[in-house]
């Protein structure tokens, strides 16, 4: 998370943003998290409720409720999605400890047990003028497109490393397991799945490595990651 808001910031932030937050970041020193889903959207940016007002004298007020959101429990800041007054997608570094943010209940789930996933609750967090992203309103769905393949591409390299702890578990299995006195890895059936698990591993491994060279090379990656 932290490498998918740094590389938000160093796409989109100002100078200053970027000295402020992406030192820290990299470092671990800070850490952050990236809000853009909602209860009753997943990517769709036309279905975002979460709003963004312009304060009289100056500044924001954000409302809304974000969901599935990883590390919102112990991160420091975070970038907040919103639709602006001109219906326009902004982005806001919002701190964790500014008034009316909240999370919810940690969400059971199946893998990663080490993220930390919550809704986060906007209730009229009050932010200045420097904490809008870019340091202007609108046009931000650009950065969202450029900023996705990170977590994409980090995804898959985490799904190679499953897949690859799936083999070796299987074939130590194969070995202990016996039947008619032989191990099973010793059939020719359990040979055909084992054959078949490597080369699934295999190629997802090298699609994940050319997604990750497209995207270093400048691209994004959006049709290597879909495979």
């Amino acid at each position: 998370m932290n490498t998918l808001v740094a590389g938000a910031l160093l796409e989109s932030g100002t100078p200053e943003q970027i000295d402020q937050w992406v030192p820290a970041l990299l470092r671990g020193e800070k850490s952050a998290f990236l809000a853009f889903t909602e209860p009753q959207t997943g990517s769709d940016v036309n279905m975002l409720t979460t709003r963004a007002e312009r304060i009289e004298g100056g500044g924001w007020r954000l409302t809304g409720q974000k969901r599935w959101i990883s590390n919102a429990r112990s991160a420091d800041v975070g970038i907040v999605f919103a639709k602006d007054p001109a219906d326009d997608l902004s982005l806001f570094l919002v701190p964790t400890d500014a008034p009316g943010f909240s999370v919810g209940a940690q969400m059971p789930i199946m893998g990663l047990r080490g993220t930390e996933l919550t809704d986060v609750y906007l209730d009229g967090v009050e932010l200045p003028d420097e904490n809008v992203l870019g340091g202007g309103t609108g046009g931000q769905f650009a950065t969202l497109r450029k900023v996705m393949p990170i977590g994409k591409i980090g995804m898959c390299a985490l799904c190679v490393g499953l897949m690859e702890t799936c083999l070796e578990e299987s074939v130590r299995y194969a070995r202990e397991r016996k039947q008619q006195g032989h191990p099973i890895i010793d059939f020719q059936a359990i040979h055909h799945l084992i054959a078949e698990m490597v080369s699934h591993l295999e190629a997802s491994r090298q699609l994940t490595y050319w997604a990750a060279t497209c995207k270093d090379q400048g691209s994004d990656a959006i049709t290597e990651l879909a495979t």
